[in-house]
């Protein structure tokens, strides 16, 4: 399963990954903290993907520290 990574700090999307099968429960995903199977929406110029509490957010790139 594809899952998508965010930074601990700003939330800001941080690439992307597949998550490991569960070895307790067939058919269930391990997703790691700071890691979502909600896919990030398209971005567009000057705007970046933030994960919010349970969706992604666009927010403007300028907006968000460190990254």
């Amino acid at each position: 399963m594809k899952i998508y990574y965010f930074n601990e700090a700003t939330r800001a999307h941080a690439g992307e990954g597949r998550a490991d099968p569960d070895p307790l429960d067939r058919g269930r995903y391990l997703i790691p903290g700071n890691a979502t199977d909600i896919e990030p929406p398209i971005v567009p110029t000057g705007m970046t993907a933030v994960f919010g509490t349970d969706a992604w957010l666009l927010v403007p790139y300028e907006s968000v520290p460190n990254i």
